[in-house]
């Protein structure tokens, strides 16, 4: 019986339960004898006895059936020859399609896969059948959602066709010839023709079909005619072998997407695919998936053969620097501690003397950025050498709290070459992000440092399974296509993630949606907290957010890794597939959009709550509060916002606003408070300064020039260094605010 429940019926179906539903619309035990011969004759070849084209194949091949249980005894030859009698009473395909959701193919695609590629039967443990755990409301949102942004995004690049070679799409002109010469008109003809047709591409239910007639027009099965203007001709190009555009002609089939006010939209097989995954926080199941565009019924999908989901192993970018931050947020590094944000150079990497990573340099995405930021600006903005520096800070390199030029980490001499606190951080870094099921085990040469950046690949399942742990605040539950009777007792794995840590993670996040680089949904960053991702040269582009029912992670990318092109980040390809869906998603459940973030997390036994100047990302204290009222003559605090950190955080809080000659942020901040007559004294007295620094700079050159003696040219490298830079000038005219 498990070898029954396990093979290939055709029309999509695995196992006998599933075939008696496409084939009959019946359960196994409602079928009759003749057709129970009939199942019993499909698995020699589901296409060849595929009762939709060879109806009497099928037919021969049942009443052989039949007669080989009468020679074995299993029936008697009157129940032979009256089964034989029978009509097939296949239900038609259509008829069997309508009783599962046109969306299921993703699903089925993925769990055929596992059985009979990776040999992965079900452990039913007595039970007969799986559950699939899919929404059908929710899998048809997420297919729509993914597929019409990435013909959209095609569309804004000017590449979309509506239609590619080898699509499988037929040409109806000859069927529609002969009912035209049998007096139909062209449309009568061509909308019967196209009503006829066996459906195609399940997946695409929620677009329209139309035909091209010999008016050029577009006819609908329905019998309605569309006229195709400038706007619609410029897509209704097939791309041949060669990549070129070709016009499509009459009978040729496209896609299309109605409005409710009837303007329409030509639709087509986008070259760029992608993925979307839906999961349950608390369980870990699947409630929707999609992996792009098939290219016909047997689930044949562009790249992959299979669902991308699944099988697309790509480079997550900035989506992997969560886990990054959750690290040194456990280490005790607080959110507001300031980090440089300047280049750094991390040297190669050793192996048994050889070396296995070359040196490695992270690259900013955008110009002009603060040379410090705390780590909440960090990762709301995705900074990439900040995050470089923070991997630094937690092997306990303490310059890169404040580097304000290059900071260049040479390789360590000798048997060091392999182990240094760097690498050894490094390694346990990446034993965390397998903790999370990002990874499956360690690279035998060790990780190199730009996996910090994402560079190494993975799948949406598995970071979608990463996201969905820290939405289920650390109990890890791998994503789950169906559930069997073992499943359901499924109470995953606890990573013992440290609270405070993980609170704190969740609320940065939450600043990534409401003003970072997922601004575009700021209204829901209540509901929503999530990361985006753009990996070099824009190959890829994601966006993994959770709510407080929901983990959602898409990618968006080529199969051949082409670049998306400008514009192809996380923030503008890939979250829109998002908002799609969750805008959706509310509509369906409106009472979920009831539900916060900030009700589902308690604050930690033991914080302390802080204050935390805006700006500056300082800790308040007393002594500060005190003198800023005296030299800004204001009793109006700057900005604060409360902040909870746990006590070692406090403890190793060395970011403290208080009075001291010496610190330059204290007078850049109480600067800004300011009357305007004080801020004129001291702009004039900065700019005498500093045109006095440069003019003996410029002396001690010429001097350095001339002579080429060592304490001339290293007066000259001193007074450069102390040329003032916008925010030393408030350190050089401190005298002034007193």
């Amino acid at each position: 019986m498990k070898y029954l429940n396990t093979i290939d019926f055709g029309r999509d179906t695995q196992g006998v339960k599933m075939a008696a539903r496409a084939y009959f619309n019946k359960e196994i035990k409602n079928l009759e004898l003749h057709e129970i011969a009939t199942l019993a004759a499909l698995p020699k070849g589901p296409s060849y006895y595929n009762p939709d084209k060879h109806t009497n194949r099928l037919k021969n091949r049942r009443n052989h059936v039949l007669k080989r249980m009468n020679q074995e005894g299993f029936i008697t030859a009157a129940q032979m020859n009256e089964a034989q009698k029978q009509p097939l009473g296949v239900v038609s395909r259509q008829s069997s399609a309508s009783q599962r959701n046109p969306y299921a193919g993703y699903y089925i695609a993925e769990i055929m896969n596992r059985i009979y590629q990776n040999k992965e039967l079900p452990d039913t443990n007595g039970r007969n059948e799986i559950v699939i755990p899919m929404k059908p409301d929710l899998q048809a949102l997420a297919v729509q959602a993914l597929q019409k942004q990435l013909i959209a995004f095609e569309k804004s690049k000017g590449q979309l066709t509506a239609r590619i070679q080898g699509d499988g799409i037929p040409n109806l002109k000859n069927r529609a010839q002969i009912k035209i010469s049998q007096g139909k008109d062209s449309v009568t003809a061509y909308s019967e023709v196209l009503h006829a047709m066996h459906p195609i591409y399940p997946e695409l239910s929620h677009f329209d079909k139309a035909v091209i007639n010999n008016d050029g027009k577009l006819v609908l099965a329905n019998g309605d005619v569309l006229s195709p203007g400038k706007s619609h001709s410029k897509w209704m190009k097939r791309k041949n072998s060669k990549g070129q555009k070709e016009n499509l002609i009459e009978g040729d089939i496209v896609f299309i997407e109605r409005s409710s006010s009837g303007s329409y939209k030509i639709m087509g097989f986008p070259e760029v695919t992608g993925a979307i995954l839906v999961l349950e926080n608390t369980t870990g199941n699947v409630l929707a998936t999609a992996g792009g565009f098939s290219l016909g019924p047997d689930q044949r999908y562009l790249g992959p053969n299979s669902n991308n989901a699944f099988h697309a192993f790509r480079q997550p970018g900035s989506t992997l620097k969560p886990f990054l931050y959750l690290k040194a947020l456990s280490e005790g590094i607080a959110p507001s501690t300031n980090i440089a944000n300047t280049p750094i150079s991390f040297p190669e990497r050793y192996r048994d003397g050889e070396r296995h990573c070359n040196r490695w340099r992270p690259a900013s995405y955008s110009s002009g950025e603060r040379t410090q930021v705390d780590l909440t600006n960090a990762l709301t903005y995705s900074r990439n050498l900040a995050s470089g520096h923070l991997l630094n800070l937690l092997s306990g390199d303490s310059r890169s709290r404040y580097a304000s030029g290059s900071l260049y980490i040479p390789n360590p001499s000798g048997a060091l070459k392999e182990f240094s606190p760097l690498t050894q951080t490094l390694d346990e870094l990446w034993d965390f992000f397998m903790r999370f099921g990002l990874y499956t085990d360690m690279p035998s040469i060790g990780p190199c440092f730009s996996s910090i950046l994402g560079a190494e690949e993975v799948s949406v399942a598995q970071l979608a399974g990463a996201y969905q742990t820290l939405a289920n605040n650390g109990v890890r539950k791998k994503p789950k296509l169906y559930i069997t009777k073992n499943s359901d007792n499924d109470e995953g794995i606890h990573l013992q993630l440290d609270p405070m840590a993980l609170f704190q993670l969740k609320g940065i996040l939450q600043n990534v949606v409401q003003s970072g680089t997922a601004s575009r949904i700021s209204k829901l960053s209540d509901r929503v907290a999530g990361k985006t991702g753009t990996t070099n040269r824009s190959k890829d582009a994601w966006f993994a957010g959770i709510t407080p029912e929901l983990t959602v992670v898409v990618w968006v990318g080529y199969p051949d890794n082409r670049t998306l092109g400008s514009g192809g980040t996380g923030g503008k390809v890939a979250l829109p597939v998002f908002e799609s869906f969750l805008e959706g998603y509310y509509q369906l459940y409106p009472q979920s959009a009831q539900k916060k973030l900030s009700d589902t997390p308690v604050v930690p036994e033991g914080w302390v709550d802080i204050r935390i100047e805006s700006r500056s990302g300082l800790l308040i204290d007393d002594d500060f509060v005190r003198v800023f009222r005296r030299l800004t003559g204001q009793n109006n605090l700057p900005p604060a916002e409360l902040e909870y950190v746990s006590p070692n955080q406090y403890q190793n809080f060395s970011n403290r606003l208080a009075f001291d000659p010496d610190n330059e942020e204290f007078y850049k901040l109480t600067f800004d408070y300011m009357t305007s007559a004080k801020k004129e004294r001291i702009q004039r007295s900065f700019e005498h300064t500093y045109r006095e620094y440069i003019r003996n700079a410029q002396r001690a050159q010429r001097r350095c020039n001339r002579t080429q003696n060592y304490n001339d040219c290293r007066e000259v490298e001193e007074l450069l260094r102390r040329i003032p830079t916008v925010f030393s000038f408030y350190y050089y005219n401190r005298n002034y605010f007193n």
